[in-house]
């Protein structure tokens, strides 16, 4: 949309919508609309190697300050910052990191010291829902609740994370100066955001998935000098659906009409707007759903297949978001929280039924409530 409006587009960095993890660039005909995809690239990799011809390789070693994958891709970034454009540009750029393998280049692999990494109070918790004491990725493999060196496998992850973190912290500045010193800092929209949390321990887990709040909550900052004022906090959920129309909000270009995001840049600027405070869990590959509102999580799982003990995952869960921000009490069966079960339970069956879900993709639980609340 926006190159038809006029812009020089551009991308570079993880690209996850080509199929397999390559380490072969994506293909133009591929871009989805980025003109310059030179460095769009289809995974995680922490080394990137350019030769005289501007071919691009990539490995699984860690690279230096400037084949890192961090490191090089700001500098592409600032290198299209620096080309003169006659018309107004996107560019993206999508840094693979944080993420595993947890490991970074010198000196960001021992600015954090391991034994300063807190612990988080969750760490040891036994009395998990099945989908996260059954996890066989993010608890089994890394955690498990018996392993010796738990504290220090988990203190050595977290320095390395950290480091990480620092690394695109540094580099983002370098492209917010070069904004500054081509003078374009005041005229240009920065959007910084990520696609997932990390739970670094939390509940005894690693990486992503499963239902806790922290692999959902992510930032989404803003910085636009000349339209957005300094300082402004919007105590609002939005969601990733929400960045395109929002962005083509303060744009002032006209969306397609299909998006099932929602234009929050009034919410930005200052206007008023109604706005319905609640973010929606979808399924992916396992029959999962749910809805966050500011004071409580819903969300009902059912997997459909059995692990090989035989058990079946199907537990669902309400945490109360204000109380326990820590989501270490599941209401779902207390019976002083049924009103609240019963009225959340309508806005997710709402919610799907206007997008037209197929009730099959969700779980069974749900499938009684799609005929009426008293069916």
């Amino acid at each position: 949309m926006l190159r038809e409006s006029g812009y020089d587009t551009g991308y570079a960095g993880k690209w996850h919508l080509d199929g397999e993890p390559s380490h072969a660039t994506v293909p133009p005909d591929r871009a989805m609309g980025f003109d310059d995809c030179r460095y769009m690239l289809n995974g995680h990799f922490k080394e990137v190697r350019e030769t005289a011809d501007g071919s691009v390789t990539t490995t699984s070693s860690i690279g230096d300050e400037t084949t890192y994958m961090t490191d090089w891709l700001a500098d592409k970034t600032v290198d299209f910052l620096r080309t003169p454009h006659d018309n107004p540009f996107l560019f993206m750029v999508s840094f693979p990191d944080p993420h595993q393998p947890f490991k970074v280049r010198p000196p960001y692999d021992t600015m954090f010291d391991p034994q300063k990494m807190p612990i988080p109070a969750t760490f040891y918790d036994e009395q998990l829902p099945d989908w996260a004491d059954q996890d066989e990725w993010g608890r089994k493999r890394y955690f498990p609740l018996h392993m010796a060196n738990r504290e220090q496998k988990l203190r050595a992850i977290k320095a390395q994370y950290c480091g990480e973190v620092k690394c695109i912290d540094d580099n983002v500045g370098k492209i917010l100066r070069c904004l500054r010193d081509q003078g374009l800092a005041d005229n240009t929209l920065v959007v910084f955001l990520t696609d997932h949390g990390e739970y670094m321990g939390e509940h005894g887990l690693l990486e992503k998935n499963n239902l806790y709040e922290t692999a959902y909550r992510i930032p989404l900052l803003m910085r636009w000098p000349g339209r957005l004022t300094a300082g402004t906090t919007v105590k609002k959920i939005a969601t990733m659906v929400d960045v395109l129309p929002t962005v083509l909000g303060l744009l002032g270009i006209q969306s397609s009409g299909r998006e099932q995001g929602r234009d929050a840049s009034p919410l930005l600027t200052g206007q008023k707007t109604e706005w319905a405070d609640e973010a929606f869990i979808h399924p992916n590959d396992v029959p999962r759903t749910g809805v966050f509102t500011p004071e409580f999580e819903l969300a009902y799982v059912g997997r459909g297949w059995r692990s090989e003990s035989g058990h079946q995952f199907k537990d669902h869960i309400l945490f109360d978001r204000v109380r326990d921000p820590e989501q270490r009490h599941n209401l779902f069966n207390d019976p002083a929280y049924g009103r609240q079960v019963s009225d959340l339970t309508q806005r997710i069956v709402a919610h799907h039924k206007q997008l037209g879900t197929d009730p099959a993709l969700l779980p069974e639980a749900l499938h009684r409530f799609w005929d009426g609340p008293d069916s």
